[in-house]
């Protein structure tokens, strides 16, 4: 038995329910099916991987929480990625102390 992912978890949905809306945006209203996310997700997955990230690297991501941020998250798991939020309300000195403890490969923003 394998054991149940993120990754895992989002192509389930989008094969048993692919119409099911899978998440909603809460500033725009915009939808994506289970099948648009797995979709979106997937081609975000192959755009970390073109930009050199793996397994194991660690992805920063600095934006509100918006349809992409959940794509994006499920693209890093996809990759084995570790995702590490950033606050949008901090300060640049705050993101670039939390970027440096972590040991961040790359950063995301919006």
């Amino acid at each position: 038995m394998q054991a149940l992912t993120l990754d895992r978890l989002l192509t389930s949905w989008a094969r048993l329910d692919p119409n099911r809306v899978a998440v909603i945006d809460g500033y725009t209203g915009q939808r994506l099916t289970y099948s648009e996310l797995d979709a979106k997700a997937d081609a975000l997955a192959w755009n970390l991987r073109a930009a050199g990230l793996g397994p194991g690297d660690i992805l920063a991501y600095l934006s509100t929480t918006r349809l992409h941020t959940v794509a994006l998250l499920f693209a890093a798991a996809r990759l084995g990625v570790v995702w590490t939020p950033l606050n949008p309300r901090a300060s640049v000195t705050e993101w670039m102390g939390q970027m440096e403890h972590a040991g961040i490969d790359a950063l995301v923003y919006d």
